[in-house]
């Protein structure tokens, strides 16, 4: 009955497999979560694509750990000992894999737009040839999910073991193209500052690492389906597949640079200089944070506006309450300290950064 010899299955590697899954997956969950929490608290200024996607990949990625939970509980504790249960398929099951599906092709979607960002920056085709590819292994995976819910017992699962392997198969390739595509653009992106080559190294460095990652452990399941496909071992490893798509994405969300905001709206102090009531000279305040050098030269810096009837100039927008327009005219205009609004518009990045605009 069995293609191989030693591959029946037993307590070991069938509950056994699925416990050691849900708890080595719990752990990277754990990883992707602090991740979370890091990327929401200083990437303030990433766009709402960036945003979007990493809560929703955060939000498949705990459903499809309860999944893994209830279906773990459930074959190990409520129905230990029923051999015939045991080799059901539950609705749990059959539900994981389908998220399984849906993060997986997602993830490599994100990784294909921004390869095909990149491509369109140096005038290339590797991005079109990826987002086929991604297409082509998104129209698998419908395939393999609706194969799985038409099976109702893990023995028949060798019946559409070519969906499965031809899945797994085009995951390992998809992620294969997208860490080469995205290291050869990057590497292309270097421009002539050490500071600006050293980020690029270290995406660089974190996209080989991803890339690695997912590949093994797709390459991994895949050998264990071929080789042992009537026990759970290959299941157990999609559960960690899944939470690496995840945590890999995350890992590299948080190893780019931080997007700088294009202008920084304050309320600064507004002073009288000496005796011309007319001229004032704002001191912008020494709290400004996370911008690092950019600010540096805002901070060394007085910047005058003169007042024409409450009238800012075009330099420095400014903005008085009706009481300071009323304590003065166009000749006799008196004041006190006084709080303006300003709107300081920060440097733009030049060409040589443009690869932080696209990731």
């Amino acid at each position: 009955m069995y293609a191989v010899a030693g591959a029946a299955p037993t307590l070991d590697n069938t509950l056994g497999a699925v416990q050691l899954g849900v708890f080595f997956s719990g752990i990277i969950f754990g990883s992707t979560t602090q991740h979370l929490y890091y990327y929401y608290n200083y990437y303030l200024f990433d766009s709402l694509l960036h945003k979007s996607a990493v809560a929703i990949l955060w939000i498949l990625d705990a459903f499809h750990l309860s999944l893994t939970i209830e279906a773990a509980y459930n074959y190990g504790v409520r129905g230990f000992g029923d051999v015939v249960g045991l080799q059901s398929i539950r609705w749990s099951v059959k539900l994981l894999i389908a998220i399984n599906v849906v993060i997986i092709l997602l993830v490599q979607g994100l990784y294909a737009y921004r390869v095909w960002k990149l491509s369109g920056i140096h005038n290339g085709v590797l991005g079109y040839l990826v987002a086929a590819v991604v297409l082509g292994g998104f129209a698998i995976g419908i395939v393999t999910a609706v194969e799985v819910y038409g099976l109702d017992v893990f023995a028949d699962v060798t019946t559409i073991s070519w969906a499965i392997e031809a899945s797994l198969a085009t995951s390992t390739t998809i992620d294969f193209l997208n860490a080469a595509a995205m290291c050869f653009y990057l590497a292309k992106s270097k421009g002539s500052g050490s500071a600006l080559n050293s980020r690029i190294s270290g995406l660089i460095n974190y996209t080989l690492s991803c890339g690695v990652f997912t590949s093994a452990c797709s390459i991994s399941t895949l050998i264990a389906f071929i080789l042992m496909p009537y026990n759970m071992i290959f299941l157990a490893l999609t559960f960690i597949l899944t939470r690496f798509y995840v945590n890999s994405f995350m890992s590299l969300m948080i190893a780019r640079p931080r997007r700088e905001a294009t202008e920084h709206v304050i309320t600064a102090d507004y002073v009288p200089s000496g005796d011309d009531v007319e001229r004032a000279t704002m001191h912008l305040p020494y709290s400004f944070s996370g911008y690092g050098s950019v600010i540096q030269r805002y901070r060394s810096q007085d910047f005058e506006s003169r007042q024409e009837h409450s009238r800012p100039s075009a330099g420095m927008p400014m903005a008085m309450s009706d009481d300071q327009r009323a304590s003065g005219s166009d000749s006799d205009l008196k004041l006190d300290k006084w709080s303006a609004t300003a709107t300081v518009p920060l440097p733009a990045r030049t060409s040589q950064h443009i690869y932080a605009r696209e990731w």
